[in-house]
């Protein structure tokens, strides 16, 4: 990136959440380029916390609704639900070593270095953390997605995670060379 110093006083000046704009995003496995609008400098904790207790307030209806919309048995629906509710619990724990191991490898795998922004320790990448508020997949430039033959059970999670709009797996890592330019309160960053 030939602009660092602007890159990271762009994100250590941003007050609050924020929007950014990323161009022509690359996505490492499947190829897919996508303009993605992000919101940064956001707390995941909040987003998981709240995803815990919309879990938690589902009622009868909800899951009558989920067997009607997946084709699901109720058992399978329960049982992802049950599930859902356990982990995201168990991610809430303010003793690290009571989170998942996912949630575990997140925590340990990244060092931050500006708001919105860390660096992978491993790769020693830079990735821009936010939540995606929309994507535009560019014309002609779709990608190619492994096919993955998943249990009734993990449909059944995400059918829940988007019937009830849940947050947290919005969220997402950006690595920064994949990307064109950052459009950063009114300002472009071309990072290429």
């Amino acid at each position: 990136m030939a602009n660092f110093k602007n890159f990271f006083d762009k994100f250590s000046n941003l007050n609050g959440a924020s929007f950014i704009g990323i161009t022509n995003y690359e996505s490492v496995k499947s190829g897919e380029i996508a303009h993605y609008t992000v919101n940064v400098n956001i707390g995941i904790e909040t987003a998981k916390k709240k995803d815990f207790q919309t879990l938690q307030s589902v009622t009868d209806t909800d899951v009558n609704n989920m067997v009607k919309q997946t084709n699901f048995d109720v058992e399978t629906v329960k049982l992802a639900l049950s599930e859902m509710i356990a982990s995201a619990e168990k991610n809430l724990s303010a003793n690290l070593n009571e989170r998942s191991k996912q949630s575990q490898g997140q925590t340990d795998a990244y060092v931050p270095v500006a708001k919105g922004v860390k660096l992978h320790k491993e790769t020693m990448q830079l990735h821009i953390f936010g939540m995606i508020q929309s994507k535009k997949v560019v014309p002609n430039c779709e990608g190619t997605f492994k096919q993955v033959k998943s249990a009734d059970k993990t449909l059944a999670k995400k059918a829940w995670t988007k019937y009830l709009n849940l947050r947290a797996g919005k969220f997402r890592n950006f690595v920064v060379n994949s990307l064109d330019s950052i459009q950063i309160t009114g300002d472009t960053v071309t990072v290429k």
